[in-house]
């Protein structure tokens, strides 16, 4: 797994992929957009590799 210190969200679609594969139960959807919830995320990485529409990042 590669670790970064948080998640980005840009340009998402609202497919909701990643809600499913969160282990921390650390993203939702609001508005239609997903949005992170950062006191939750352990930047682990498994958000941003099930995007389908590369709308997360690990960010520094």
């Amino acid at each position: 797994m590669v670790y970064g210190s948080h998640v980005a969200v840009f340009g998402c679609k609202g497919c909701r992929k990643c809600i499913s594969i969160c282990g921390e139960n650390a993203i939702f959807c609001s508005a239609g957009r997903v949005q992170i919830d950062m006191q939750k995320c352990n930047a682990c990485g498994q958000c941003v590799s099930h995007c389908p529409n590369k709308a997360l990042l690990l960010m520094d």
